[in-house]
């Protein structure tokens, strides 16, 4: 049963990122971040109020938002009534993956540089990768649609979908622009390489 309902859960979640909106939101007060949608699930951290998330979606599972707390890039789900959405964040309309040429196989190859100082988590799909400062890795992808979401400590997340073509090559730099905005002083934007 416990094997059926977290199967559920990440179809609801990958879902969830392609159809629904995403948003800034705050904690109302302190709440529990869990590792998945349930009262009994193992908390995470206790965040305090005003605490500023990322909401994958406005829909939620079992009540819960899926969430990216922004400050220290951990992702997990808060109760919808302790979260008030503030602001939507649009959807980046730009492709990140630049086309490099062609691979030998079916598989896509994907050349990630986070050329950030920060730790960087970049989800394609059901599938997470973890960046340290200043490295670069090649990954092997599925050729299809395809979700992402990057994020980093205290910088919004970018997400969006593309479709990645079997036996291609592509590469991707991660980079951080910050942009005031009123009481606070990051922003993100990771674009591809020009």
């Amino acid at each position: 049963m416990k094997k059926i309902t977290i199967t559920l859960c990440l179809i609801v979640f990958c879902i969830s990122i392609v159809l629904g909106q995403s948003y800034l939101a705050v904690t109302t007060q302190k709440a529990n971040l869990r590792d998945a949608p349930e009262k009994g699930s193992e908390v995470l951290d206790l965040l305090k109020a005003n605490v500023q998330l990322f909401v994958y979606s406005s829909e939620t599972t079992s009540g819960y938002y899926n969430v990216i707390d922004i400050e220290t890039d951990q992702e997990g789900w808060v109760h919808s009534s302790l979260v008030k959405l503030v602001k939507e964040i649009p959807k980046s309309d730009v492709s990140p993956f630049s086309p490099e040429g062609r691979t030998t196989g079916t598989e896509c190859e994907i050349e990630v540089t986070n050329n950030t100082s920060l730790s960087m988590t970049l989800r394609m799909n059901s599938s997470y990768y973890y960046f340290d400062p200043r490295e670069k890795k090649t990954i092997s992808f599925s050729p299809g649609d395809c979700s992402f979401v990057a994020s980093a400590p205290s910088v919004i997340p970018y997400f969006g979908d593309d479709t990645l073509l079997s036996g291609y090559k592509y590469s991707w730099v991660f980079y951080i622009e910050t942009v005031s905005t009123p009481g606070r002083t990051y922003y993100s934007k990771r674009k591809r390489r020009n």
